[in-house]
């Protein structure tokens, strides 16, 4: 053969690799390039909506306080003189600090004429404000003296007299509230509850309150009918703060007065690196009650870490890596191919070996496989190694073969905060007499998320109760999570457009039944009772979902500190004591040494109000309810709430602690309630470190207990 004819011979051999691996490497950078515009598509969306939300949320917030300012000018306006207590009562119904964390109150200014002043001053006084003045001083056209804010403590008292009319900002709102005869929102101002150490902006919303009675169709007969303002004071940190906003470490953003982003004008900035040079900032205009605010939004640091992806340069190495094996791999299989006659004896007799393991795992295939067709797997505790069928790897996006994994591969797979938690239940089952199971987890997708599946079968066991041989199916839950996270979805939002206007419900009948209407016929006061104790319902019902949707969400907040058992207990057995006397059960505490304990103090009590409520509700009349406390463990406080009740009947004890969970479902039952007060326990109890439980004999009462962990 001539050089020739074996150079031209070694070229067309070389063709095909050389045209396979041309057409993965174009192959590769195709994908990365679609990657890459979709990634960066992904982040504009993200940023987009995210943005979007933060907007709306802040105005659905902003429509919460008119709503809630409207009510109190229905409140005023319906009354003939309105006293300081029952303003104080009507606060305190709708909750606000609760409700509404951020707002620093709820007040009444009322309107003077100069020749008014003096006897204003003078009733004041006559109340037992003896140096009251309307301040600050000087002569000035009209008054708008503050007479009633809520809660009456504190810096709100440096606001006590003081007429808004004499600050340009405050007047300009008024005006304007006035002129329209709708609610009003002022400029920027410091407050006159500002204090230095940790200084905000601060702005005010009005609702003007008129004379029953008189026209008010036009801006001269809304001054002539006009009795005052209806308003309330924000801190601009504190507001922000409290309207809940989410993936604010994402997306980051500032609020300016007026319609453009002077730095002057700022009234709130959710991060320091807002101010960086250079940072590309969305900025658009948002209008609440008349008056601009200017939202400028911004990616955060750890925007770009988490939405980027790192697979481009991946997947153009592994292109490349990839063509250059399939060309080097063809070429050797080209010019070995005439050694596949020597290797044939050899590989028939390794493919009878492979034949044999494959009619071993094809039986423990079918034993497994009678009971389910997902993905099924085997695990022998003596080798510590799984069996895995090619279902089981195709639900984690793996190579869809059966595989013999070790243990440790399977660990691996677990997320690593919840490992320790199902490996020392798998512990459990296995030491226990137990011979089926059922386990849900999450398991890594080879994608980088993870799987949440239900993991139940059967275990074999050797005479003495020995574990020997663990097989069992994994069902894919991502459906039914996903249809869970759209039910509590809908929960939440259904509780959050529903609490406000059941918050003006239940202030109203409280004033109705309080007598702010004058006396009723008995007829309308059993009515109107029974309205506000289905209202009062609801209401818990509502709360309590909100607590189960952001346990849930992760968005509860947890303020854990050090404070003394015995403080705790005391104020809950202060709020709940009204409601034993409506049962007539006494509440006892039996008081043993004082210990610290590192909790969230708020939802302490609500802890200990929980279960000091349900043991009132289900003791006997003239009953009596137990609180003492021991020690457990070598870090732990227990506390024990015993009743004297009918117990817990035993097929509803494994479910005692579930949402939603009632012994009674009847439409008839005797005692109501939402069944996820427990619930709510339960999560709150593990939040703070601590746990609940309980032990009970039907017919001889129960026990409910909570451990708190001990100050150290």
């Amino acid at each position: 053969m001539s050089l020739v004819s074996m150079v031209a011979g070694r070229i067309r051999v070389s063709l095909l690799p050389g045209l396979c691996a041309g057409i993965t490497l174009l192959a590769g950078i195709a994908v990365a390039c679609w990657l890459a515009y979709k990634q960066s598509a992904y982040e504009v969306e993200t940023f987009s909506a995210i943005k979007d939300e933060i907007t709306a949320v802040i105005g659905e917030r902003m429509k919460d306080h008119e709503l809630i300012l409207k009510g109190a000018r229905g409140f005023v306006e319906g009354s003939q003189d309105v006293s300081r207590a029952e303003w104080r009562s009507y606060y305190q119904s709708l909750e606000l600090e609760r409700k509404y964390p951020g707002i620093l109150g709820m007040g009444y200014s009322a309107f003077l004429l100069p020749g008014e002043v003096a006897g204003f001053e003078q009733r004041r006084r006559d109340e037992g404000f003896g140096d009251f003045v309307v301040h600050p001083e000087g002569q000035r056209e009209i008054y708008t003296s503050i007479l009633f804010l809520e809660p009456f403590t504190g810096k709100n008292l440096r606001a006590f007299g003081y007429d808004m009319m004499s600050e340009a900002t405050r007047a300009k709102a008024l005006h304007s509230a006035i002129f329209s005869g709708n609610t009003a929102m002022s400029a920027r101002v410091t407050l006159l509850q500002e204090n230095e150490a940790d200084r905000q902006a601060g702005m005010l919303i009005y609702v003007p309150v008129f004379r029953s009675g008189m026209p008010r169709d036009t801006p001269e007969a809304r001054w002539q009918a006009l009795e005052g303002f209806v308003y309330s004071p924000f801190r601009m940190g504190d507001l922000m703060k409290g309207v809940g906003l989410r993936d604010r470490d994402l997306v980051g953003f500032d609020i300016y007065d007026g319609t453009a982003p002077r730095e002057q004008a700022l009234m709130y900035r959710s991060a320091d690196y807002g101010v960086e040079a250079g940072r590309e900032r969305q900025c658009s205009i948002s209008e609440f009650f008349g008056h601009p605010w200017t939202l400028c939004f911004y990616r955060s640091p750890l925007y770009q870490q988490q939405l980027s992806t790192h697979s481009i340069p991946l997947i153009l190495s592994a292109a490349l890596l990839l063509a250059i094996a399939i060309y080097f791999t063809m070429l050797s299989v080209i010019y070995r191919r005439h050694r596949a006659e020597q290797l044939a004896s050899k590989m028939t007799a390794k493919l009878r070996r492979k034949q044999d393991e494959l009619e071993v795992i094809q039986v423990r295939q079918e034993r497994v496989l009678s009971g389910s067709n997902d993905g099924w797997w085997e695990y022998k505790v003596s080798s510590d190694e799984a069996y895995v069928s090619p279902r089981f790897c195709e639900q984690l996006g793996l190579n869809g073969r059966q595989q013999v994994w070790p243990l440790a591969h399977l660990k691996a797979l677990l997320p690593e905060e919840e490992r320790h938690d199902v490996l020392s239940r798998v512990r459990r089952i296995l030491v226990s007499r137990d011979t089926s199971f059922s386990l849900e987890l999450r398991l890594k997708h080879a994608k980088g998320h993870y799987i949440p599946l239900l993991a139940r079968g059967q275990i074999d066991r050797d005479t003495s109760g020995k574990a020997l041989i663990m097989s069992g199916a994994n069902i894919d839950l991502t459906e039914s999570k996903r249809i869970e996270e759209m039910k509590n979805g809908f929960i939440s939002t259904v509780s959050h457009e529903l609490r406000t206007p059941l918050t003006s419900i239940s202030g109203s009948l409280s004033l109705v039944n309080g007598g702010a209407l004058g006396d009723l016929p008995e007829a309308a006061q059993s009515m109107l009772g029974i309205a506000k104790t289905n209202c009062d319902r609801l209401g818990f019902l509502i709360n309590d979902l909100l607590d189960m949707d952001k346990l849930v969400a992760g968005k509860m907040r947890f303020d854990i500190g050090v404070h003394s058992l015995t403080h705790v207990v005391q104020k809950t057995l202060d709020a709940t004591q009204g409601y034993a006397e409506q049962y007539s059960v006494s509440v006892v505490w039996a008081a043993s040494e004082e210990v610290q304990i590192e909790v969230d103090e708020i939802r302490a009590q609500q802890i200990l109000s929980n279960f000091i409520s349900n043991a009132i509700k289900y003791s006997p009349t003239h009953g009596q309810v137990m609180l003492k406390a021991e020690r457990c463990k070598q870090a732990y406080v227990r506390v024990l709430v015993i009743d004297q009740g009918e117990g817990i009947p035993e097929d509803f004890k494994p479910h005692i602690f579930q949402k939603f969970s009632q012994a009674d479902t009847s439409t008839t039952r005797k005692k109501v309630g939402t069944g996820l007060g427990l619930a709510i326990t339960k999560e709150l109890a593990e939040r703070m470190k601590g746990g609940v439980g309980f032990c009970s004999e039907e017919g001889r009462g129960s026990t409910f207990w909570v451990e708190f962990a001990v100050a150290t």
